[in-house]
């Protein structure tokens, strides 16, 4: 009967001690999981990127005094720009990004008109210290697919024109170039839709595409211009992510 009993005994302290093992394996997973969402929800990341750009504009007569008919600026195209950009990135929760940086952003247009026996091409830049912030919804897994909005205070720096002057007989050309800071709104404002593709390269590098829309919401020129200019781009983000 001894012998029962102290059998019966160290069963009941085998069971104890064993579930008392279980639960502290769950505790420490628990926490462990707790921990690393924690340490998730506080990533930060910093990008270095570059933007090309389909850019062109609204353009439209400032009607009163200082208006003017557009004339051949009717007849402006598109024109392809490059800029660059470095910002941060930080999560917010499981489905919520912001990010934000400060870029060179360029805008613009050109025409080509023919007179005589001369073509001319002209083509103009927008040049301004932009200041994006996004708010960003993502899904991942291994890769982080997104989608956001923003806006862009946008500082003028200056407007560069291009001009080359070819003559249709000879077929020789000239080209020149001028800045010009005169008769230009300071400040600017746009409008950002985005989409975006996050591939990790590495467990702190990731390569990003992102595919995005600018839309100037006030006008270039000063009040005093003769015409209301609102820049367009529908370009493509590009670049690298680095987690801190």
């Amino acid at each position: 009967m001894k012998l029962l009993g102290l059998t019966i005994v160290f069963s009941v302290l085998s069971l104890y001690s064993s579930g008392q093992i279980d639960l502290n394996d769950v505790a420490d997973k628990q926490k462990k999981e707790k921990v690393k969402k924690e340490a998730s929800l506080k990533s930060t990341a910093i990008y270095l990127g570059a933007n090309w750009s389909y850019c062109f504009r609204s353009l439209e007569v400032n009607e009163g005094l200082f208006g003017e008919p557009l004339g051949d600026r009717e007849n402006e195209k598109y024109l392809s720009t490059f800029s660059y950009s470095i910002g941060l990135q930080n999560q917010i929760n499981n489905f919520l990004f912001w990010d934000g940086g400060i870029s060179l952003a360029v805008n613009g247009e050109q025409l080509t008109t023919t007179m005589n026996d001369t073509t001319t091409n002209r083509k103009t830049q927008y040049r301004y210290l932009m200041m994006p912030l996004r708010i960003n919804a993502f899904y991942e897994n291994k890769v982080r697919i997104s989608g956001g909005l923003g806006v862009a205070p946008q500082l003028f720096l200056n407007s560069k024109e291009f001009v080359e002057i070819t003559n249709n007989t000879t077929e020789n050309s000239s080209t020149s170039e001028s800045k010009n800071k005169n008769g230009f709104n300071a400040f600017a404002v746009s409008a950002i839709f985005n989409a975006g593709l996050s591939v990790p390269l590495s467990k702190s590098f990731s390569f990003w595409l992102s595919p995005e829309v600018r839309i100037q919401l006030n006008s270039s020129y000063a009040k005093t211009q003769p015409y209301i200019h609102k820049g367009r781009a529908f370009g493509l983000n590009f670049g690298f992510l680095m987690k801190l």
